[in-house]
């Protein structure tokens, strides 16, 4: 061998021994950590007489507060035991993301009883893109979280690095961008449209660059006025329309939002996000006329998504028909069925999840989506003992007849549900209360 090929080895071998040292060191460290922090965890749940309760799930949990809501139900009045309600909802993620955090909420929050409320609804969120095979070292996630923070601080302008290739995870880069706009990620939707754009100065994809960066900056009327006059000069760009009808909205120019939706949900092909914000505009503005037009965009020969017949008897519901939302339920429920296939290893990775957490002797309440039937996680879970299951079907169904859709829900993301408002809140967390009153739920060291 060369001496200048030897100085190469010699010069390879020495990061690949020094990677493995830091490595090494920083599991050492996070074992320490982990260590340590489950130290604590055990001394702060070390409260005699307190029975704590985990919920764990997707933005349903995470948004609306009725974990809050049921600490308070279930502690009013006072006497023993006393409970303690723990979130760990987040937005935007699917069961994968809670099975592979499992074990750390458990250890770290070491509770006498978990509730469990997720399953495949993503109307507005996609799934977040799957960690690349780097990511199971500790080295790859330091050198990839550097680059995130880099990337959101704009030290080195956008990183095109950050973005090459990620893209694909999410069917293309511009689909990408759209995901981190519609969730308020500004930088990185900016940095997911400019890789689309290719460089281009002008565009559809420019534009909502443009937005994206006028987002970050914290300049929401550039924002607007950027997005409107794109989807004036862009008619055609479903993608462009939407994003700018979402910013419309979250800033409070209602009149334009209501505008850039018709004209998205009036073309061919108009996806979910368009026709349930429309909807759900109906049922806030008690229009029985508009409910009656949306139907049949609702019910589109062959449709594969039940979420579109549930929106449908909503809609029936609201204009009196309780014969119809009956018919357009049960239609709802057979085309579940049906799909149902589909979804196998999801209801496999519940299984494992409700497995795992009866093993630790850790009571288990696997709660239903409001106004969903709670069947699909009775035979997911079926032959499993100790697992109690919260029915909210009847208890939601029976309030949307007297009550109207937007009092309970801010919006419609579920067809049948949406995210809680607080009267929706108050609901579900009496319900769920009841449920773990009867369930005689003892502290840990009770037991």
């Amino acid at each position: 061998m060369s001496p200048g090929r030897q100085k190469a080895a010699a010069a390879l071998l020495g990061l690949a021994a020094a990677a493995l040292l830091l490595e090494l060191g920083l599991r050492l460290t996070g074992a320490v950590g982990s260590a340590i922090g489950r130290t604590k965890a055990a001394s702060a749940a070390a409260r005699p007489g307190e029975v704590r309760i985990l919920c764990l799930g997707d933005s349903m949990t995470a948004i609306g507060g009725y974990p809050a809501a049921l600490e308070a139900e279930l502690n009013r009045g006072g006497g023993v035991p006393r409970y303690s309600v723990i979130d760990r909802g987040q937005a935007s993620i699917g069961l994968e993301y809670i099975a592979e955090h499992l074990d750390e909420n458990l250890e770290r929050d070491r509770p006498d009883a978990v509730v469990l409320m997720i399953g495949r609804m993503e109307a507005f969120y996609r799934r977040p893109p799957q960690r690349r095979w780097w990511w199971r070292f500790r080295l790859g996630r330091l050198i990839a979280t550097t680059a995130e923070l880099l990337a959101q601080t704009r030290s080195f302008g956008d990183l095109p690095a950050l973005v090459e290739g990620r893209g694909e995870e999410w069917g293309g880069d511009a689909d990408a961008g759209e995901h981190y706009f519609l969730v308020g990620d500004y930088p990185k939707a900016a940095a997911f449209f400019r890789h689309a754009a290719g460089g281009a100065k002008e565009g559809a994809l420019s534009r909502l660059e443009a937005a994206s960066r006028a987002m970050a900056r914290g300049d929401a009327p550039a924002a607007r006025e950027t997005l409107r006059l794109a989807a004036d000069d862009h008619p055609g760009d479903r993608r462009l329309l939407k994003c700018a009808y979402w910013i419309h909205n979250v800033t409070g120019d209602e009149a334009e939002a209501e505008r850039l939706l018709k004209r998205s949900a009036a073309m061919p092909g108009a996806d979910w996000s368009d026709l349930s914000a429309l909807s759900y505009l109906h049922l806030r503005r008690g229009s029985r006329g508009g409910a009656r037009e949306l139907q049949p965009l609702l019910r589109p020969a062959g449709t594969v998504d039940d979420r579109l017949l549930r929106a449908h008897a909503v809609l029936s519901l609201f204009r009196g028909d309780e014969a119809e939302a009956r018919v357009y339920f049960a239609k709802a429920d057979a085309l579940e069925a049906a799909n149902a296939a589909a979804a196998a290893g999801d209801r496999s990775e519940y299984r494992r999840m409700a497995e795992r957490i009866l093993s630790r002797k850790i009571a288990l309440f696997s709660m239903q989506y409001p106004a969903r039937r709670v069947a699909p996680l009775k035979a997911s879970l079926a032959g499993l003992e100790g697992v109690r299951f919260v029915d909210n079907e009847a208890v939601f169904k029976d309030a949307l007849k007297k009550t109207p859709f937007a009092e309970l829900f801010l919006d419609q993301y579920g067809g049948d549900f949406g995210h809680l408002k607080p009267k929706g809140v108050s609901l579900l967390a009496g319900h769920l209360a009841a449920e773990i009153r009867a369930a005689g739920l003892r502290p840990r060291e009770a037991r």
